[in-house]
């Protein structure tokens, strides 16, 4: 029983899906009922008189709606946002422009807070997602009838009842085609900006290059305000006569606003509670509107709402009425504050899309912060003038200009970048936040991806192209426009449409379409060699501005986001032209032919354009489906191959294979079929850089004409360069099938432009010569070492020059200076990026006593190189000390000179000395000189015979005081002065041993006596030494582990234990690992002497051959005391274990001498004579440069006078042991 009801269930599911599928098919079909298209010349009643349109568009379509089934069927949408919505939303077809319909995803979207929905349940508001996601739009039913704006990709278009007395008849029409003469009024808009103060959110919106607000993994929320909208009597009258007639037009009004704010801003008004109290019906009902005069209504907007709303129960306020033509007035950045009802929008059509997007959209914009964008036209503002003419976007005063700078005579439904930019920030930055509500989402913003670099040049009057990346996780449907983002002079009157001045803007608006690329000119005016005065090239040189801007559409809220490019154009280059073919040329199928471009300066500088790709167009430039070369240089010439095709309408586009300028041929050219049989030989000519040691590898393909099928003969034309090494160079070629040539260049080691020739041939046709064009780039950075500071180099000033030898090869290198060796962004203090130099001021100061790693790295055309081995080194260490006389009062006869003894104990060189305070009773100053000795005998004057008969001293002196000792004298305020010879003669002096003040009398006159004085002294320290450093060969057989034992490596320390010396890894091992306890050991891991005399340090190694491994250590003590980067040996291989008593530490039993000296070296091992050793010296940046084998004598001589001078290391092994020590060549 149980089985058969399973088995009832299962095909019941089965069955589910089919009839579902059934129903919805039969469903959709019968909404296809529910629009019928007419004949729009045709009478649409069997009245005598057809009926009026309200809108007159100039290009429309009719169609004929059975309403009240529609209403029903529409109405039971589900809410958006709820489960039902995400699984099942209602699914109905619209009409479009076309005629076409389009599947829609319905949820009811409400627009008004709920008492105010509760009185009018007849009103609703829908938005909706078409099928495939690429349109969008909102939708209402009112009293009035259906309305519907929905954007598509590269524009939207309308839906509207045919007039106000009918809900039966619709006009379907696009935004471009919603003018004509009779809809064309005279319009003022004008900006209250004393209301609230906005130029903290104008502020650098200029220069910000990206979407501030914008975080990578943020959701983007709604934000909603109270919306009160007033009606004068007027407006009223207009739409019908009642309150409901007027909250029909509201209601569509603010509908088809949110569908723009929520898109581009993510902003949704709802119209609050009571806001039917604001619908007045006659004029003498409204007694408090002005009618049409925007300047009262202004001011007689927010008394009306605040009374009839209250202050507090909206965010932002407005009125619509009616004017004989069209104006409108608001506050600046009013919303969320007092003056928030000023906003006025009239028209003298209320109910149609001018006034909407034009008029109210415009007007909102202003109470948001946006100002006007337009350039060419009355009422601009100069600071957000980014459109040329009369621009086109919302904010702009679309075909309200002079004739002359219309672009057109519709106002486009978005907003330009700059509005958004200021909008946004307002909304959610800046006070108009105060009073929004955050609604959650899961949008996140698109992200934004350019491969520009700012500062690059383009030549003058030449079409260029920018692209982009964008891309969104919620897989939304994305919308892209490039918009100019540039700021012209400020004139009055205006320059017209299609002049230029400055960086004035050039190129226009145009609506957001899914491709992310923008051809400027527009691809299809530069195709048929139009100019249009919105779209000019750049004639001068200048800055040019751009912002790639991408709207997701999200249907909860559209975030949009953008990112900015900045170059120039410049005269020195343009225009760059193709040459040929670029009339009604006629070529062949397969035809070999040389492309000629001027190349216009553009290979030279700034634009410094070094290569060109050449493509191919068969649909008259549209797409370039076929590459005839990349990478060919920019010399104005290039031969390339004709695929096998024919056709008429063949253009070539030569672009800038590093830049964003091109051009194409002017005209279309003819390609005929092949006149004779032959051979197609297809590959890329232009090899483009090789970097050594790269091999030269080409690949050809081949394809027959006229089916011809004889084998050919492959030859090089002439012999390759000295040292090139042919790998492959094929005998024979054979129609229709691949081969390959590879050429290994890498032993020329030359950089430089080769050719390389070859010819095809048999006895049936004529012989073909073809060429391969490269550059080799040698990468030999061998040369490379750094110079100073050495390795190891100690009391060095906080300002340092750091200088290397440079590789031969490189074009530009990376200094870097950190704090610890792993070179980690965190501890790199100092960093720069240089061309071919070798030394470079450190533009920073490096901190007193602190130890430096630094290490170099080249780079050139084809890449980066290795960084030089790391050398470390150290900043003298300074300290400062009072002291103060403890010998004094001391007397002063009158005929004689008084000096008190300061005794100073401590050790190190003077690097700067202040006197605080000499303090004394003196008649007449002027009579003597008070002077500083130094232990060594230096004296320095401090004040000699000045002041006169001035009684008594009290100040001080110091070289950097701001302060002269000049008349009028006051010596007893206790003042720092400028001594009258520096302090800084005693810089580098010994500070330890008797100081003195000295008081000498320079004329003879009365006695006086010095009573206290004080030395501030701040001295470079004499650190702690490492005294001793045992550095032995760790030995181990393969496949093992061994201790790094105190036999191998101790250092000992004049003020520290074993615990205080500490050895910092500076580079890892390469065959094994380091650990400490068990735990490996990274770079800047420290381990103590204390770790290895315990065996706590290890070296592992998994490798089974015999080898050699190291790694590099600095050794330093807690005083501050430390020795160079060493290198520590390690040998691999089958013989003993390390040994631990032969050989000793370096300092008892291997002796060097003369130490320093010219690189004539003797040196002594004690008790080694007559053994074979390995004899290696390792510079200080851990180079070998030298290793042989050595028969050891009593006295020994080593030969080290071809090396530079500098710091070297020695190491002395054999079987039995190892010694070391460095020498010094000066």
């Amino acid at each position: 029983m149980f089985s058969n009801i399973r088995n009832m269930l299962k095909n019941i599911i089965l069955i589910m899906p089919l009839f579902i599928g059934i129903c919805f098919a039969n469903a959709l079909q019968g909404q296809s009922q529910f629009w019928e298209e007419l004949d729009k010349l045709a009478p649409l009643s069997r009245s005598a008189v057809p009926l009026e349109k309200d809108i007159k568009p100039d290009k429309y379509r009719v169609f004929q709606l059975q309403y009240e089934e529609y209403k029903d069927l529409i109405t039971s949408a589900p809410l958006e946002n709820t489960r039902r919505a995400h699984r099942n939303p209602l699914k109905v077809e619209i009409p479009g422009p076309d005629g076409k319909f389009t599947v829609f995803n319905l949820t009811r979207s409400p627009i008004m807070q709920a008492g105010l929905a509760e009185k009018y349940p007849h009103f609703h508001t829908f938005r909706g997602v078409s099928s495939d996601g690429r349109k969008s739009g909102r939708f209402d039913i009112t009293s009035h009838g259906f309305h519907g704006i929905v954007f598509t990709d590269g524009g939207s278009y309308y839906i509207n009842p045919y007039n106000l007395s009918t809900t039966d008849f619709y006009i379907v029409f696009e935004v471009e085609n919603n003018f004509s003469p009779e809809n064309s009024y005279q319009i003022e808009c004008g900006v209250h900006d004393h209301d609230h103060e906005i130029n903290e959110y104008m502020n650098n919106l200029h220069s910000r290059g990206e979407a501030t607000w914008r975080s990578d993994d943020e959701t983007f929320p709604l934000l909603t305000y109270r919306l009160a909208v007033a009606a004068t009597g007027e407006y009223t009258i207009r739409l019908g006569g009642t309150v409901d007639d007027g909250m029909s037009a509201i209601v569509t009004a603010v509908n088809r606003i949110n569908s723009i704010f929520e898109r581009d801003l993510g902003i949704r008004f709802l119209l609050v509670d009571n806001n039917d109290t604001l619908v007045f019906t006659t004029p003498g009902s409204d007694g408090f509107y002005t009618n049409g005069n925007t300047g009262q209504m202004i001011n007689q907007n927010p008394p009306v709402l605040n009374a009839r709303i209250g202050i507090d129960n909206y965010d932002i306020g407005h009125v619509f009425g009616t004017s004989s033509s069209l104006a409108g007035l608001a506050g600046l950045g009013n919303v969320c504050s007092p003056g928030k009802a000023r906003g006025v929008s009239t028209h003298v059509n209320p109910f149609n899309d001018p006034f909407i997007v034009a008029i109210v959209c415009h007007e909102i914009g202003h109470q948001f912060a946006a100002r006007h964008t337009m350039y060419s036209c009355h009422n601009v503002n100069p600071s957000t003038a980014y459109e040329p003419g009369s621009g086109s976007t919302i904010m702009s005063y679309t075909g309200i200009c002079a004739p002359q700078n219309n672009l057109q005579n519709q106002t486009d439904p978005y907003f330009h970048a700059n509005s958004i930019d200021v909008m946004m920030d307002f909304s959610r930055n800046g006070s108009g936040s105060a009073c929004a509500v955050e609604v959650p989402t899961d949008n996140i913003p698109p992200a934004i991806e350019l491969s520009y670099e700012d500062g690059f040049h383009i030549p003058i009057q030449t079409p260029f192209k920018l692209e982009g990346i964008a891309t969104d996780e919620n897989d939304d449907q994305l919308t892209i426009s490039w918009e100019q983002y540039d700021i012209g002079p400020s004139l009055d009157p205006p320059i017209n449409l299609g002049q230029t001045i400055g960086n004035s803007p050039l190129f226009r608006v145009w609506p957001p379409t899914e491709d992310p690329v923008r051809y400027f000119p527009r691809l299809s005016d530069l195709i048929n060699n139009r100019q249009r005065p919105y779209e000019l090239l750049p004639d001068t040189t200048r800055l040019l501005t751009f912002r790639m801007v991408v709207r997701d559409n999200h249907p909860d809220a559209g975030a949009t986001t953008w990112e900015q490019v900045r170059f120039s154009s410049t005269a020195q280059a343009g225009p760059f032209q193709v040459i040929f073919p670029n009339q009604r040329d006629t070529l062949e199928a397969g035809q070999y032919f040389e492309v000629l471009w001027d190349v216009a300066n553009t290979d030279q500088s700034p634009v410094n354009s070094r290569s060109v790709d050449i493509l191919l167009s068969d649909d008259r430039g549209f797409t370039y489906p076929y590459t005839l070369a990349e990478g060919a240089p920019n010399t104005g010439s290039a031969f390339v191959t004709l695929p096998n095709v024919t056709g008429n309408n063949f253009r070539v586009k030569v672009r800038a294979a590093d830049n964003i300028f091109f051009d194409i041929s002017d005209r279309n050219f003819i390609v005929s079929e092949a006149s004779e049989p032959g051979i197609i030989i297809n590959y890329n000519p232009y090899r483009g850089l090789l970097c050594l040691p790269e091999k030269l590898s080409v690949d050809f393909q081949t394809e027959s004409l006229f089916g011809f099928t004889d084998t050919l003969f492959f030859e090089l034309a002439e012999d390759l360069p000295d040292g090139a090494i042919p790998i492959h160079i094929p005998e024979y070629v054979i129609p229709g099938e691949a081969f390959n040539l590879e050429i290994d260049f890498s032993e020329a080691a030359i950089s430089g432009d080769y050719r390389v020739d070859f010819v095809v041939f048999n006895d049936t046709i004529a012989e073909m010569e073809r060429s391969i064009f490269f550059e080799t780039v040698s990468n030999d950075f061998t040369d490379l070492a750094t110079r100073f500071p050495e390795n190891g180099q100690m009391n060095l000033d906080r300002t340092i020059t750091f200088r290397w030898d440079q590789g031969s090869d490189a074009e530009g290198y990376e200094i870097q200076v950190a704090t610890h060796p792993d070179f980690s962004e965190d501890v790199i203090v100092y960093k720069e990026v240089t061309d071919r130099i070798d030394s470079l001021d450190a533009l920073i100061q490096f901190e007193t006593g602190e130890i430096y790693y630094w290490r170099i790295r080249p780079f050139n055309i084809c890449g980066i190189g290795e960084f030089s081995d790391v050398s470390a080194f150290q900043v003298r260490t300074r300290e400062c000390d009072n002291f103060t006389s403890t010998d004094v009062p001391v007397s002063v006869p009158a005929n004689a000179s008084g000096t008190s003894m300061l005794n100073v104990e401590l050790g190190g060189e003077v690097e700067e000395i202040v006197v605080p305070n000499v303090r004394g009773i003196q008649p007449f100053v002027g009579d003597i000189q008070l002077s500083l000795l130094s232990p060594s005998g230096t004296e320095v004057v401090l004040v000699s015979g000045k002041c006169g008969t001035q009684g008594n001293y009290d100040l001080g002196f110091d070289d950097d005081s701001a302060f002269e000792i000049t008349p009028p004298c006051s010596l007893t305020s206790g003042n720092l002065y400028i001594p009258e010879e520096p302090l800084a003669t005693f810089r580098g002096e010994q500070i330890e041993g008797s100081w003195g003040l000295r008081v000498s009398r320079i004329r003879s006159g009365s006695a006086g006596q010095l009573q206290a004085w004080e030395m501030s002294v701040c001295f470079n320290v004499t650190l702690s030494e490492i005294t001793a450093l045992r550095n032995d060969t760790l030995r181990l057989r393969p496949e093992s582990t061994n201790e790094v034992s105190r036999d191998v490596l101790r250092a000992r320390s004049t003020t520290s234990g074993t615990n205080g010396i500490e050895f910092v890894l500076v580079d890892l091992p390469e065959l094994g690992i380091l650990t400490r306890e068990g735990q490996e050991l990274e770079v800047g891991d420290i381990f103590t002497q204390n770790d290895i005399d315990n065996e706590r340090v290890s070296y592992a190694t998994e490798i089974d051959t015999f080898d050699f491994d190291h790694f590099k250590f600095l050794v330093r003590d807690e005083r501050n005391g430390w020795r160079g980067i060493e290198r520590f040996e390690i040998k691999i291989s089958d013989g003993p274990a390390t040994f631990t008593e032969e050989i000793h530490t370096s300092e008892l039993k291997l002796t060097v001498f003369p130490n320093p000296g010219d690189g004539l070296f003797n040196y002594e091992l004690e008790g080694m004579e007559g053994q074979l050793v390995d004899l290696t010296v390792v510079s200080a940046d851990g180079q070998t440069v030298l290793k042989k084998p050595v028969r050891l004598e009593a006295r020994n001589v080593m030969d080290l006078r071809s090396l530079s001078s500098g710091i070297y290391f020695i190491n002395i092994i054999n079987d039995s042991g190892s010694a070391n020590t460095r020498v010094i060549i000066e």
